[in-house]
């Protein structure tokens, strides 16, 4: 989970804080110390905030929200993560804001994982989603309820990148984000982070 959460969170900027010690905890037989996690939500780049309620093996944490002035609001948050498996939800409304007066929005979101025998899987779910930009002209990009895995949008005006059910497989660790904002300013947005490690044969 190290790879994956370190990546969706070149938000949270700082691999340490996702594959060490903060998601550590008891797991299943043959789970290395990394064991499963899952956070709400994080940012990296001018403005950092670090992962919120981020629950380790046999937590389940809340947070009323993950608001970030001038860039992210959200509803509460709630995630768990077991020995065999991790998820996280948003249940109210979610306004991540972009370059030219740009917005996502969402009604709620979600991701998990689950580990089955030697293999783990897991998805996204988005609701009530989209991107709209209202200047110079009205822009307006629905979002998939249930996005492909790693869904890439190109924002308008080369203002980045938003990669929905962003996946990453990497020797055993499992990691899904339900949104991965990746902006040309270097500012970033991940939602919604569930990771599964399985260790991988010998």
């Amino acid at each position: 989970m190290k790879n994956k959460i370190g990546r969706a969170a070149a938000a949270a900027g700082s691999l340490a804080l996702l594959g060490g010690a903060a998601l550590a905890g008891a797991g299943p037989a043959g789970a290395a110390a990394f064991g499963n996690g899952a956070y709400g939500a994080a940012t990296g780049g001018t403005i950092f905030t670090p992962p919120v309620a981020n629950a380790s093996v046999g937590e389940a944490l809340s947070a009323s929200n993950a608001n970030v002035p001038g860039l992210l609001t959200t509803g509460p948050i709630f995630d768990r993560a077991a020995a065999d498996g991790a998820s996280s939800r948003i249940t109210g409304g979610v306004v991540i804001n972009l370059p030219h007066n740009g917005k996502l929005t969402l009604t709620g979101s979600s991701s998990w994982c689950r580990i089955f025998g030697s293999d783990a899987f897991g998805g996204a779910n988005l609701f009530g989603g989209s991107i709209t930009y209202n200047l110079p002209s009205l822009i307006t990009i629905p979002l998939p309820q249930q996005p492909a895995a790693d869904t890439v949008i190109d924002l308008p005006y080369g203002d980045g990148t938003v990669t929905l059910n962003d996946q990453t497989d990497d020797v055993g660790e499992h990691g899904f984000a339900a949104v991965y904002v990746d902006l040309t300013d270097g500012q970033s947005v991940v939602l919604n982070v569930s990771g599964c490690y399985i260790t991988p044969p010998v």
